[in-house]
């Protein structure tokens, strides 16, 4: 297993979470995020500091009270290469006994909503190690750009950078309403 990366596994899914709770991440829910970065493998998190930049937008999941992962969204106002500019699913850790019961797919749901109310494409770049990750974002529509040793700034450690981009999903047409005859 790479340090920080939720191992692959073919086993079913475990039992979804079924009082999930997801909403904005708040100052009071840090030392919580921090105890999930730790136990992933992941470096701590200065959540106040993300929470106060307006090029971000961050959410935490929670049942009974009690957070069990949290995902960020960042907004680049620059290409670099491949890489768009726009928005960026910009990670999602989940608290590693809470893996495979939905945590990660409802927050990335719930980021590509936030997104797609405010743009037609979405961003997203990950070390090509991360391959639940990866797995993850394909299954939501995402389609690789390309690769990179370097973007905006990530250096892909021990790993080689994979650029994706999803399009908004459009509605269905509305088939046009029959006509009633005239009786």
């Amino acid at each position: 297993m790479t340090p920080g990366f939720a191992e692959w596994s073919d086993a079913p899914q475990r039992a979804r979470i079924e009082r999930l709770k997801l909403h904005d991440a708040r100052p009071l829910d840090a030392p919580r995020v921090n105890e999930i970065q730790v136990a992933a493998g992941r470096t701590e998190v200065n959540l106040e500091r993300l929470i106060a930049d307006a090029d971000r937008h961050l959410l935490v999941a929670e049942c009974d009270g009690r957070v069990l992962g949290w995902a960020a969204i960042h907004y680049l106002s620059r290409s670099d290469g491949l890489a768009g500019r726009g928005h960026y699913l910009a990670g999602v850790t989940v608290d590693p006994p809470e893996r495979r019961r939905g945590v990660g797919l409802a927050l990335t749901r719930a980021r590509l909503d936030w997104i797609w109310e405010r743009a037609d494409i979405a961003w997203y770049f990950v070390n090509a190690q991360n391959t639940v990750s990866i797995a993850l974002h394909e299954n939501l529509g995402f389609e690789l750009v390309g690769t990179s040793a370097g973007v905006h700034g990530a250096d892909f450690s021990g790993g080689l950078g994979l650029i994706f981009r999803a399009e908004r999903p459009h509605a269905p047409e509305n088939p046009p309403a029959k006509a009633k005859v005239p009786r």
